[in-house]
């Protein structure tokens, strides 16, 4: 399953390997990083939104429930520079 916006944002999750998993991994245009794993392990299901705000829908056998990705935020901290 998956899901992403653009060829430099993806999100991939689920499937068989050679049973079914929960692994979440992104993809940032040049590289695959692994993501917090998914609460259960499925496959066979649908996958839709984007790489920050995704969606796991249904999957295999017969399950009925969603999950939600939520993308890192990342808070950046910064001081005022000066060279002398």
């Amino acid at each position: 399953m998956g899901c992403g916006a653009t060829q430099t944002a993806a999100l991939a999750f689920g499937g068989y390997q050679p049973s079914k998993v929960a692994t979440t991994v992104e993809y940032d245009g040049s590289a695959w990083s692994s993501k917090p794993a998914m609460g259960g392990a499925t496959a066979d299901g649908s996958g839709a939104g984007t790489n920050v705000a995704g969606l796991s829908i249904g999957g295999s056998p017969a399950e009925t429930g969603v999950e939600e990705f939520t993308g890192e935020i990342v808070q950046l901290d910064y001081k005022t520079l000066t060279s002398s």
